[in-house]
Order: C-alpha cells, then sequence, then structure tokens
C-alpha cells in the first residue's frame, strides 16, 4: 500500500468528518439527516479487482460516505453496495462510451458516480434524466449525457472535499460538480 495515498486518505476522511460535524439545524433550517462516515471496526484489506488501488484503501478504512444534506446529497456506497450493484440494475456500460462502468455512488436526485472502467480511472456522473436498459445507460440529448467529474479517484475525493467546503462557506460563486 502507498504511504502518501493512505495518509491522504485518512487526512481526508478526517476533514470530511470534522465538516460534517458541523453542519446544524442553525445552519440548515432543518434538522440534519444522517451526514456521516461510515466507519469500519479496523482497517480491512480490499482487494476488489474493478477498482483502482487508490479506491480500494479508501474501502481499508470506511465502507461509504453519506452526505444528504450537503448541496444535492452525495453518497459513496458501500462496498458491498457495489459488489451487487448489477444485481440491482445499475448500469454497468454507457451507450457509445468503450468501457464497462462500476456504479460506486448517487446525488440525492438520482443521478450516479461510475468509475469508468478498468482501462479509464476517470469518474463519470450519469445524470438521472438519463435511462438503463438492459445494463446499459442510455441518453437522447446532450443534457442527458454523462460527463467527467474528476480524472481519478483522488482528483473524486478532492472534489467532493471542496464542493463540501463551499457549500459550509455559502460560496454562490463556486461552480459544484453537480448543478
Amino acid at each position: 500500500m502507498n504511504e502518501r495515498t493512505e495518509a491522504y486518505i485518512l487526512t481526508w476522511l478526517n476533514e470530511v468528518e470534522q465538516m460534517l460535524k458541523s453542519i446544524s439545524s442553525d445552519f440548515l433550517g432543518y434538522k440534519p439527516t444522517g451526514n456521516c462516515i461510515n466507519q469500519t471496526p479496523q482497517f480491512r484489506n480490499v482487494t476488489v479487482g474493478k477498482l483502482p488501488s487508490e479506491m480500494q484503501v479508501f474501502y481499508g478504512f470506511c465502507d461509504g460516505v453519506d452526505m444528504p444534506d450537503v448541496h444535492v446529497g452525495y453518497f459513496i456506497h458501500s462496498l458491498s453496495w457495489i459488489e451487487k450493484s448489477h444485481l440491482k440494475g445499475e448500469p454497468f456500460r454507457i451507450a457509445s462510451y468503450p468501457h464497462e462502468i462500476v456504479v460506486f455512488g448517487s446525488d440525492g436526485g438520482g443521478g450516479r458516480f461510475a468509475l469508468g472502467g478498468e482501462t479509464s480511472q476517470e469518474i463519470l456522473y450519469l445524470p438521472s434524466s438519463g435511462g438503463i436498459h438492459n445494463g446499459v445507460f442510455r441518453y437522447l440529448s446532450k443534457s442527458e449525457a454523462p460527463y467527467r467529474v474528476a480524472k481519478d479517484w483522488m482528483q473524486f475525493m478532492e472534489v467532493l472535499r471542496s464542493d463540501l467546503r463551499a457549500f459550509l462557506l455559502r460560496d454562490e460563486t463556486w461552480k459544484f460538480m453537480i448543478d
């Protein structure tokens, strides 16, 4: 395991956990619901061939992140959810996209986050306006088309943390990864 990656992920988890704890009723205007890092009792070795090594380290330290009250809602699903996602009807391909995908998260409106496949590490956002047929995400217009939110897992983590920070600062000039 890369010590730098491990240190970055631990720092990220600690910072995000502190930011999530700061979300209050006074801030939101309603009672916060379930903003948390889903902890694992201890580090676990994760070896899921479809996931890049940095993602496996992440899942070694936690079992997902729930941010229902942040912007439009952000969710990094549990490892068991990812492993069974195809059984739940989640897409494993995108029409006219060369690689298989692995859906690992979602937003509060039904959009999905997906890893671009074994040969592509980019993180894609699949808007809820698209449809799924036989495991293939399909879209009819450019506004429904998937788009890249990060070049890889580490950049996705940084973008997500930046979105959380901008949300807490009520930064109206910030461009969130999902509008």
